[in-house]
């Protein structure tokens, strides 16, 4: 039987800690960048869903991971990343976007 420390989506959130000890200048700026740019209506409707439903340890796991430089946006969008992929079974398609696209724009870029 796998780890389930953080639910079904463990391994996705492990992966996404992970990455974020190794984040380079450029891509805390681009997160940044990505971060205040979903900043919206739908932006909150889905962080309230998300934390309406669940609010994990696994956000300071990703703390103890951060790194050095403009934390502030950067952490935000990592740290919403994780808790997308923690309660995406229980959040709409939609909601689950809104929330990780910031990561998702800068850390799974298609080469």
């Amino acid at each position: 039987m796998s780890d389930q420390k953080y639910g079904p989506q463990t391994a996705e959130i492990e992966s996404l800690i992970a990455k974020i000890a190794t984040l380079t200048d450029e891509q805390v700026q681009a997160l940044e960048a990505a971060w205040y740019a979903a900043w919206d209506d739908a932006w909150n409707a889905a962080l309230d869903s998300a934390l309406d439903a669940i609010w994990n340890a696994s956000l300071n796991d990703a703390l103890d991971a951060t790194w050095e430089g403009d934390l502030d946006s950067s952490w935000n969008a990592a740290r919403y990343a994780i808790l997308a992929l923690l309660v995406r079974d229980i959040i709409t398609p939609e909601q689950f976007e809104v929330l990780y696209d910031p990561w998702k724009s800068v850390m799974e870029v298609k080469r």
